[in-house]
């Protein structure tokens, strides 16, 4: 129902995305509304910005690491290297960082393993 809204990047709709993650940050429903409108008006600095927010605040470990993964699928098209971002952001040996570490662990084995064999 909301998504001919989305694709018609209405303004009213993003100013209240951006009112609920203003208020409620790492509410993953919305930061993924935020993502989905990212697809139809560019904004990737903002996108980072809440993301980004959001992995900071998050203290609750599995939901970090959906939202970690969710911040680099999200922009990934674009380009941003979220997990490494995200990597810089946290100190070595920390909860958090070995949570990014282990995801680009995991995409880094996943893109080998995509690689086409070469005879």
């Amino acid at each position: 129902m909301f998504r001919k809204y989305f694709k018609k990047t209405n303004q009213k709709l993003k100013a209240l995305l951006l009112y609920g993650l203003d208020h409620n940050a790492t509410q993953i429903d919305l930061l993924s509304d935020l993502a989905y409108f990212h697809e139809f008006e560019n904004m990737l600095s903002e996108l980072i910005v809440y993301y980004t927010r959001a992995c900071e605040k998050e203290m609750d470990l599995e939901k970090f690491t959906e939202l970690a993964q969710d911040f680099y699928y999200a922009t990934n098209p674009d380009s941003f290297e979220a997990l490494f971002a995200l990597q810089e952001m946290f100190k070595p040996h920390t909860e958090k960082r070995k949570i990014i570490d282990f995801l680009i662990a995991e995409e880094e084995q996943a893109a080998k393993s995509m690689k086409p064999i070469e005879f």
